[in-house]
């Protein structure tokens, strides 16, 4: 049984990696919105035949930068057939 001390370094190491964790994404996506930012068009893509995940994603974000007043193109791969349960996702046509 590991004793107290052990236990209280463990969880100091376990709070200090996920603090730095939290540090490094945060940065990361303060970067990613700056590039965003400063483009004048944000081009989106998605993987071949792609699934609800894929077209979901990449046409949330789109919706998002349309929103905020960014030019956005949401792509896929030609030629695209839409499942018929992804028929609902908002953005398909455009």
């Amino acid at each position: 049984m590991a004793d107290r001390a052990t236990i209280n370094d463990r969880r100091t190491v376990t709070e200090a990696h996920s603090t730095s964790h939290a540090t490094v994404v945060d940065a990361a996506l303060d970067c990613a919105a700056a590039v965003i930012a400063a483009a004048p068009t944000v081009n989106l893509a998605c993987h071949v035949d792609p699934d609800g995940d894929a077209l979901g994603s990449m046409l949330a974000l789109h919706h998002l930068c349309r929103a905020n007043g960014k030019a956005s193109v949401a792509s896929w791969s030609e030629p695209f057939v839409v499942a018929h349960h992804y028929e609902f996702l908002p953005g398909l046509d455009t």
